[in-house]
């Protein structure tokens, strides 16, 4: 159903003169490439704290450690 009303639309549209599928894109690059890397710096960020908790010892290990047994 929703084919034959886009269809219908296009024709329609086409008659007056407009045509959808002809239309230009312009991507606006400076926010695509800023997006980009703080993406990758943001998931570098989650890595990096995931390392250091997969890491981190408890804290009764690190306190007998800090006691010398």
């Amino acid at each position: 159903m929703a084919l034959y009303r886009d269809a219908i639309r296009d024709v329609t549209l086409k008659l007056a003169g407009f045509d959808v599928w002809d239309r230009v894109e312009n991507p606006n690059w400076s926010v695509l490439i800023a997006f980009l890397l703080l993406l990758v710096i943001g998931l570098g960020v989650i890595g990096w704290l995931v390392l250091v908790v997969a890491k981190a010892k408890p804290e009764e290990l690190e306190a007998q450690h800090a006691k010398g047994r």
